[in-house]
């Protein structure tokens, strides 16, 4: 039997939660172009990347973690407007 590809067991396996996504699958999932997560990440804003083999990817907590971590960057400003008025 031959080895599936692996979108052949992606297709298998897709009610299986991933744990990670590639940047690109990332970038997708946030609606960003690869050019701004490279600004991003320039910039120090961008969510922790792990390695596996030469691929780049981001784990789900990561994802978590950028989320919250933006969220409460959106609360401080708010906060700030708000004091400010």
């Amino acid at each position: 039997m031959p080895t599936p590809s692996r979108r052949d067991n992606a297709a298998r396996h897709s009610t299986i939660r991933r744990s990670s996504l590639s940047k690109s699958e990332w970038c997708a999932a946030h609606n960003f172009s690869l050019s701004f997560f490279d600004k991003m990440k320039k910039e120090g804003w961008a969510p922790r990347e792990m390695l596996i083999g030469n691929k780049v990817n981001i784990s789900a907590e990561a994802d978590a973690e950028w989320i919250a971590a933006r969220e409460a960057a959106a609360k401080a400003i708010t906060e700030k407007q708000d004091e400010n008025a």
